[in-house]
């Protein structure tokens, strides 16, 4: 009687030391690759937002100069429009740009009269460069009223190009004010 309640356990079943260590290999190989991707995929993540605030603030201030806004507490000499430039490799700025000296209608970009003044200044997301052209070399003015399109130096477009490890995004801005992601 005793035989029928006594059952033999069976050690054998169950993982093998071998079937553990390979299940765990590919877990960690996975493991890898998911990490790589998702910090490919945030690294291209942060270029995009970067890209698309950049050309934001161009339109910005393209609208400005469209829109003839005051600066707050004003300024002196004629208001000849507002612009926009990278400081350095992380920081670019909207300025509005005034002729201290001469009148009406003298607001030519290049004229030592022209003075640049700050009005907002903004940072890319962080890793994110600009990788040409040499930050301060380039500008963007848009005359009032028209918002009419300079570029210092003169060009017949403007291409930034922006970095974050290995990728890069580009925005190209022409003299008739559009501004594409590339």
């Amino acid at each position: 009687m005793n035989r029928i309640f006594l059952k033999k356990i069976n050690f054998s079943s169950g993982f093998t030391l071998l079937e553990l260590m390979v299940s765990i290999a590919i877990i960690s190989i996975l493991a890898v690759v998911s990490f790589n991707i998702l910090a490919s995929l945030r690294e291209n993540s942060a270029l995009k937002n970067s890209q698309s605030k950049v050309k934001a603030v161009i339109k910005k201030a393209q609208n400005y100069s469209l829109q003839g806004i005051i600066p707050n507490g004003g300024y002196s000499g004629t208001l000849c429009g507002y612009g926009f430039k990278f400081i350095n490799t992380t920081q670019y700025e909207i300025f509005y740009y005034t002729d201290t000296v001469n009148g009406a209608g003298a607001c030519q970009i290049g004229n030592t009269t022209i003075s640049e003044t700050l009005m907002e200044q903004y940072n890319l997301k962080k890793a994110v460069v600009l990788n040409s052209p040499i930050p301060g070399d380039a500008k963007i003015y848009f005359g009032i009223p028209n918002a009419d399109v300079t570029f210092s130096p003169i060009a017949s477009s403007l291409i930034l190009d922006f970095k974050n490890g290995i990728q890069e995004k580009k925005i190209t801005i022409n003299t008739g004010g559009l501004i594409t992601n590339n």
